[in-house]
């Protein structure tokens, strides 16, 4: 029997009562409009009879109202009853659905763990950094408050003061970040940054967009000469779409309208600022969390299937590979040619006097002894352990 078959089998009872379900409660509300349309009618009937029938008791028009109330109350309680019991039955149906998925998968992440998690100052942290980059200043101060979230108050105004230039940005406002860029001006460029004039150019494209041509060469005289020894290429092509500026979009220049480059520009300001305030680029807690997402279904698998739990964590590396994404790769990554192990802390890259790489417990299982020579694995030259050297990614 397949694994999947029990949740198969509780699927189509679920689809199936559903269904009935459905039914039977349009019908019990046709139903019950139909009773309520019905009362109506006598009331309407027997109201009519007693304003033309000045003679007749007044009890008769109030009994046959009695009366048609009291119908009209049991078809609507009786109709109530049909939907309650489809209701129940198919609440039982979903019921069961979930318990025979919960049977069949194994829910609980805590076989994924060698100890127990608690709380603590890094995870306070990086909340609370988290709510910071999202701009929810008030809910980060409560719970920077009553936590032991490290949080201090220039971090605070950098994340003012960056959400402000976005939010700038966001109106097209080139102000506040400009001026960001010239107080940063000297570690903007210690490491090449193209930030600066990228905003530049963005200032320069919009008085061209404006039809402001002699703005737009009074700007580049100004602010992107300096950079013609870096961005030559790219100030040419700025220049040559003067000759566009009233019909910029459907020019050879219609990239320079495209609002991505705001964005583009938005998203390097954030990483920029990120680093020189010494934080990581993106949120820590949102990198976690993406990269749970990712490994625990797979991680989950293996955990069904290694019969011993300690398996897991009898080492710094899982069993198998769990490939997060081309954007989740912060660092080179050595494996061995000989053991086609990945290296690790405990298991490191070590080279040999010919050049060749090759991990140290691969090294161990060659020279079987400390003092004895051995050959690479990858050319003749011969090595001693006491000759190899090891390698820092």
């Amino acid at each position: 029997m397949s694994k999947l078959e029990p949740i198969e089998k509780e699927f189509a009872k679920l689809r199936k009562r559903k269904r009935n379900a459905v039914s039977t409660m349009s019908e019990a509300i046709d139903e019950m409009v139909k009773v309520l349309s019905q009362c109506k009618g006598e009331i309407v009937e027997h109201d009519a009879g007693s304003a033309d029938s000045m003679d007749v008791d007044e009890s008769a028009p109030r009994e046959s109202t009695a009366a048609a109330v009291q119908t009209a109350i049991k078809g609507i309680t009786a109709a109530h009853s049909k939907i309650r019991k489809a209701q129940k039955e198919a609440t039982s149906s979903l019921s069961k659905y979930g318990k025979a998925v919960d049977k069949t998968f194994e829910g609980s992440i805590t076989k994924l763990t060698a100890t127990t998690l608690s709380p603590g100052p890094d995870l306070d942290f990086a909340i609370a950094d988290h709510l910071l980059r999202l701009g929810r200043w008030s809910l980060a101060q409560q719970f920077v408050a009553t936590s032991e979230a490290d949080i201090g108050e220039t971090r605070l105004e950098g994340c003012r003061e960056t959400h402000s230039i976005l939010d700038a940005m966001e109106q097209r406002q080139l102000g506040p970040a400009l001026a960001w860029v010239s107080d940063n001006e000297t570690r903007l460029a210690e490491t090449g940054s193209r930030l600066a004039f990228l905003l530049h150019r963005l200032a320069f494209i919009s008085h061209v967009i404006a039809g402001d041509r002699a703005a737009a060469v009074s700007y580049a005289k100004t602010y992107l000469a300096s950079y013609s020894t870096t961005e030559f290429s790219e100030i040419q092509r700025l220049l040559g779409c003067l000759a566009y500026s009233k019909r910029l979009a459907t020019s050879p220049y219609a990239d320079y309208v495209d609002p991505s480059l705001w964005r583009v520009v938005a998203d390097l300001y954030t990483r920029e600022s990120a680093r020189l305030s010494g934080l990581p680029k993106e949120s820590p807690l949102s990198v976690c969390v993406d990269a749970g997402c990712t490994a625990i279904p797979k991680l989950m698998k293996v955990v069904n299937l290694v019969k011993k739990e300690e398996a897991l964590f009898a080492s710094d590396q899982l069993p198998v590979e769990i490939d997060l994404g081309s954007n989740r790769l912060y660092h080179s990554v050595f494996c061995c040619p000989v053991s086609r192990e990945t290296a690790s802390s405990v298991n490191p890259p070590m080279r040999l006097p010919c050049g060749h790489v090759i991990c140290q417990d691969s090294i161990r299982k060659i020279a079987k002894g400390a003092r004895r020579r051995f050959k690479c694995p990858y050319c003749p030259q011969e090595a001693t352990t006491n000759e190899v050297q090891r390698l820092h990614f």
